[in-house]
């Protein structure tokens, strides 16, 4: 069995859903703010890459990039509140509501057919979609993706 080289387990990183939609808006908001820019205006500066994420995800592949979509919703949550609140304090909580909001989806999504770690994992990787597919019909594949979902909702719910 040919061992995957470092380069290989990394390859993900390099994928246009994880840098559009995790790794450009950090960078965005931390240049911006560097620089400068308040928090709002840093977040608002930072959205642009999720939503080319998800254009891009529309456009190439036909399906929503769940990764995008994410954060986009947790920088508009973030924006929102600063706005309606009238306060930037808002922006200092607002990932701890972020966080709790995306580990309840990740429970919630246990009473689904496929729980978000399976949707989020088969996402990333289309090509080996019918892979996923296939291992869906092993229980303990299953049972240790439920397994990672509850640790994941677990633990940004904890957050």
């Amino acid at each position: 069995m040919p061992t995957a080289t470092p380069t290989q387990h990394l390859s993900w990183l390099r994928s246009p859903e994880i840098l559009l939609g995790a790794v450009a808006p950090f960078a965005a908001y931390q240049v911006a703010t560097h620089f400068g820019a308040s928090e709002l205006a840093a977040l608002a500066w930072g959205a642009l890459f999720p939503l080319a994420g998800i254009a891009f995800g529309l456009a190439r592949r036909h399906r929503l990039d769940v990764i995008s979509a994410i954060s986009l919703a947790s920088i508009v949550v973030g924006l929102g509140g600063a706005f309606l609140l009238h306060s930037a304090q808002f922006l200092l909580v607002k990932d701890s509501l972020v966080s709790a909001t995306i580990g309840l989806a990740f429970l919630g999504s246990l009473l689904a057919a496929r729980p978000l770690i399976f949707v989020i994992a088969r996402a990333q990787s289309p090509e080996h979609a019918v892979v996923f597919d296939a291992r869906w019909a092993v229980p303990a594949f299953r049972r240790v993706l439920r397994e990672m979902t509850v640790v994941w909702g677990v633990v940004l719910l904890a957050e």
